[in-house]
């Protein structure tokens, strides 16, 4: 245990200097973003200033509008930075209460030693983008190593004490309940400072994580500044790269959603054959005879006959309305 978590203590020391090397690096490329964009702010004030003609000045709206979008990222990455500034002091200062909570708490368990707790600016879970101190978030940083070193003093003396108990008692076996709950105690300790050494663990992974990225970021939109300002090609249409259209997702999710005639006609002959399949066939058979209505005068007299299964027969008269059972 002892080689442990000195090795481990001595591990999060070296990650917390590189997570402080990360926010330099970070801060220096800020500087020099900002620095670049105040240049770009400068020129076009000069520019406008010794421009009086609508054409010149309209010209210039496209430069204008260079420096606004690299005004805009540059504020939207500064709001990321302070956002994660603002979250490694939460993530250490919670983890500080924490631990000097616990300490208050099982004071009479702990070694008698004096102890000083220093007090830090509160933080504000409503207020996420309030920076705070960089020399804050090292010194809470110390003290949480302080007192994780602390608690390991404190069980390794509870841990010699329960090895020589039996030695200078000399009880024998019926003092083994209460060695037993004494290394149950020691137990609970060892795996409170286990716990405390990972939770910052996890900050410093996650931290380093997040400022990596953020560095990146940041470099990468220097170099397009950079790339910007140094580029003196005089655009014109000669520039301009012929491209083929962009609809082929459009036309593809068109032709998924709208059927084609093709299948419009074979969904049409599929719903007439279906239906010339379905026949009503009525309780009694019917028979209908009728002769060719087509050829008969107006003046004649046509019958039409219906048989219901030979029993009974209506003849019916259609010029004279008439009908005989």
């Amino acid at each position: 245990m002892a080689v442990d978590l000195s090795h481990n203590l001595e591990k999060l020391k070296l990650t917390f200097n590189n997570i402080l090397l990360l926010r330099n690096d970070i801060s220096n490329v800020k500087s020099v973003i900002t620095t670049q964009i105040n240049h770009l702010k400068t020129v076009y004030g000069e520019l406008s200033k010794n421009t009086t003609k609508k054409a010149l000045l309209f010209s210039l709206d496209s430069f204008f509008f260079q420096y606004k979008l690299f005004s805009v990222e540059s504020e939207s990455i500064d709001k990321m930075r302070i956002l994660l500034n603002n979250r490694m002091y939460c993530d250490y200062y919670k983890l500080y209460t924490l631990i000097i909570t616990y300490i208050k708490d099982n004071t009479e368990d702990l070694l008698d030693e004096s102890l000083e707790f220093r007090t830090f600016p509160l933080y504000k879970d409503l207020e996420p983008f309030q920076e705070y101190n960089i020399e804050d978030i090292k010194n809470i940083h110390i003290d949480i190593m302080k007192y994780i070193n602390y608690l390991y003093r404190c069980y390794e003396s509870k841990r010699e004490n329960i090895l020589n108990y039996n030695k200078k008692t000399r009880i024998g076996f019926s003092i083994s309940n209460l060695l037993n709950t004494l290394e149950h105690e020691n137990t609970v300790l060892h795996h409170q400072i286990i716990l405390f050494v990972n939770y910052l663990s996890f900050f410093h992974i996650s931290q380093t994580k997040h400022l990596k990225k953020l560095l990146n970021r940041m470099n990468i939109f220097n170099e397009e500044i950079e790339e910007n300002m140094n580029g003196n090609h005089v655009y014109s249409v000669d520039d301009v790269e012929y491209t083929e259209p962009f609809h082929k997702f459009e036309t593809e999710s068109k032709s998924e959603e709208v059927p084609t005639n093709d299948e419009n006609s074979q969904t049409i002959k599929k719903e007439t054959a279906l239906s010339n399949d379905i026949s009503v066939e009525p309780k009694t058979s019917e028979k209908f005879e009728s002769k060719n209505v087509n050829n008969i005068p107006e003046s004649s007299v046509m019958n039409i006959t219906l048989t219901h299964d030979n029993d009974t027969v209506v003849s019916t008269d259609l010029e004279n309305n008439s009908s005989t059972n």
